[in-house]
């Protein structure tokens, strides 16, 4: 308790990464509390940290293991865009936020939906802007292979690409992962 208290004590937020603890600290005390996230989007959204720091807080909240962390369609594209050693991994570990099977998939779809429209809105994409595309399919459907048709017809409604070439890559991946076999 001394944290709850040291909060409370200060008339301070109470920042912690664990629900029970931030609703018995609400509950007890009725301590305003939240967690780390949001203060990081506020502070971006105030431009007090810049975007990419933000992606940097990010990525290594997942890295450690955080659960429930939201990501938007920003942070992926920044982190697709990333050409160094490690910007592959971060690419992945960063999509890793989507999908899932408690996952809010109707904000995670616009999410990707966003991220995919940016990438396929030439005609034939880099081969590592379709590696990536196949990370967040992957992404998605993790957990949630039954719903496949539903998420892929959303997505091929909002992702429009030239020629339906976005159509077409979605097609063949499913087919190659053994959903449309």
């Amino acid at each position: 308790f001394d944290i709850i208290l040291a909060a409370d004590g200060s008339h301070r937020i109470l920042l912690c990464e664990d629900l029970l603890y931030r609703l018995l600290a609400n509950q007890d005390r009725k301590l305003p509390a939240t967690w780390l996230q949001p203060v990081l989007m506020m502070a971006r959204d105030k431009n007090i940290i810049p975007p990419e720091k933000y992606d940097d807080a990010i990525y290594y909240m997942l890295d450690c293991g955080f659960e429930f962390i939201s990501i938007d369609a920003g942070s992926l594209l920044r982190a697709a865009k990333l050409d160094t050693d490690d910007g592959e991994k971060r690419f992945k570990k960063t999509a890793e936020a989507l999908g899932g099977p408690s996952a809010d998939m109707k904000s995670h779809i616009s999410v990707a939906a966003s991220f995919l429209r940016e990438i396929w809105k030439e005609y034939d994409p880099p081969l590592r802007s379709k590696a990536q595309t196949g990370d967040v399919l992957d992404c998605l459907l993790r957990g949630r292979g039954e719903d496949f048709r539903v998420i892929a017809r959303i997505l091929n409604l909002k992702v429009d690409s030239p020629k339906g070439t976005f159509k077409k890559y979605l097609l063949a991946w499913l087919d190659g992962h053994f959903y449309l076999s």
